[in-house]
């Protein structure tokens, strides 16, 4: 069979008063329909019915059915096709007529009125059943959930099927009723679940990484204060051997003036032994400082000597020796992202906006940080967030936009960012925060 294009199908439902094309974007039942609360492939379903010349919907459990939808084929040739539909309910205990649907492909083009067309699908009455009347509150419900059943199988019979209805020509491997729990419903929380098991596992992995952080800091502190208390003892008894050499240089550099009408100096009696007193850490430090000053400025004088000597005009004094080597920026730089990680303990944050590989690294560095998608429940973690980051290069974006609608509505704090630098990102929110 060929295929027909939406444009050269017509539907008519009578009971809606309709006759319209099918458009471009009514393709997208041929996919898949929901009939009573359950989504179905549409393929599978028309296979189904072309192979046993019946199906069935249910509402309720298989024990204890509340309504049934069934609809059986009444013709079947090669491109016409008659389907009856009923109803059934445990109050009545017995199957209403609901209506015929008329599904046909033409060879020639056909008129009705001003429309012209090739393929149809027509909802049409053949007999009315006394019974619908006590029907009446679900008559409507009903035929709309058959109007949509209609219109998926016929665009999916007509546009997208190529094979023959009676089975004629080979046709495309018939396959069972589909389980209603396997839904598109059903596949999308697997996937929710699958994805928050990741999530869980990511976090507990990440506080692992941070206990061992922790447990090495510690280690480093111990090993710095074992070095810090050996220094003290090495300096205290290098204090005791070469204490009285410390003490003649600083009095060498550094001489008491002389006193006026001094006193002749008396004689003193030779020192006694005594116990060296303990001398702090702090106090040798000092000594060796007031030693390296005096040892600086000496070095200093001789250098300005030898310059004017050189050179009559007066020249300035060499700046001072830094101690050590210079520290390039980036390794002074502070580390933000270590207070980040610390503050994803207590806040929760999202962020929108940014590339794909932007948001695989705050992925891998970031587990915590919740990375909005465009999926319909990132908005609930957007007001549940405390903070909503947003990159400035895409406030552009539809799926921005909406994601700072929902801040702005649930008073979620947002911090605008315009880097891809994991350390400024992370400076950047600790200073909103």
């Amino acid at each position: 069979m060929m295929k027909l294009k939406p444009k050269d199908i017509l539907f008519r439902d009578p009971y809606f008063e309709q006759s319209v094309y099918c458009q471009s974007a009514d393709m997208r039942e041929t996919k898949r329909i929901d009939i009573l609360g359950k989504w179905y492939k549409t393929d599978t379903l028309a296979d189904t019915l072309l192979h046993n010349d019946e199906i069935i919907f249910t509402h309720g459990t298989a024990a204890d059915p509340q309504r049934r939808l069934i609809f059986r084929v009444y013709e079947k040739a090669a491109k016409r096709l008659f389907i009856n539909s009923y109803f059934w309910t445990n109050q009545l205990n017995k199957e209403v007529y609901m209506g015929t649907i008329h599904i046909e492909q033409y060879d020639t083009v056909q008129t009705l009125n001003d429309a012209s067309y090739t393929g149809i699908i027509e909802l049409i009455m053949i007999d009315r059943d006394t019974d619908m009347m006590e029907l009446a509150p679900e008559v409507k419900p009903i035929q709309t959930v058959k109007n949509h059943v209609a219109k998926a199988l016929g665009l999916h019979l007509l546009a997208a099927c190529t094979a023959r209805w009676d089975g004629s020509a080979e046709e495309d491997t018939l396959l069972p009723l589909p389980d209603p729990d396997d839904t598109p419903a059903n596949d999308q929380e697997d996937a929710l679940r699958q994805e928050q098991r990741r999530r869980l596992e990511d976090k507990e992995q990440y506080e692992a990484v941070i206990a061992a952080q922790d447990a090495t800091i510690c280690d480093l502190q111990e090993t710095i204060k074992k070095q810090a208390q050996e220094l003290a003892l090495y300096r205290k008894a290098g204090e005791k051997k070469h204490g009285a050499a410390i003490k003649q240089t600083v009095s060498a550099h550094h001489p008491q003036p002389a006193a006026t009408n001094a006193a002749p100096p008396r004689q003193t009696p030779p020192p006694r032994p005594t116990i060296q007193p303990v001398v702090s850490p702090q106090e040798i430090e000092d000594k060796e400082g007031t030693v390296q000053e005096a040892m600086d400025a000496q070095r200093r004088q001789r250098l300005t000597d030898q310059q004017t000597a050189a050179h009559p005009q007066p020249s300035t004094a060499p700046p001072a020796e830094k101690d050590g080597l210079d520290i390039p920026d980036f390794m002074s730089q502070h580390d933000y992202t270590v207070d980040l990680d610390k503050l994803l303990r207590h806040l929760s944050i999202a962020m929108v906006g940014g590339n794909e590989d932007w948001y695989d690294r705050l992925a891998r560095r970031f587990p915590p940080i919740y990375l909005v998608q465009g999926h319909r429940s990132d908005y609930d973690h957007i007001a549940e967030a405390d903070i909503l980051v947003v990159h400035r290069d895409y406030t552009q974006d539809y799926m921005v936009r909406q994601a700072m609608k929902t801040a702005h509505a649930n008073s979620t704090a947002i911090c605008y960012i315009d880097t891809y630098n994991l350390n400024n990102f992370a400076k950047k929110i600790m200073k909103t925060s």
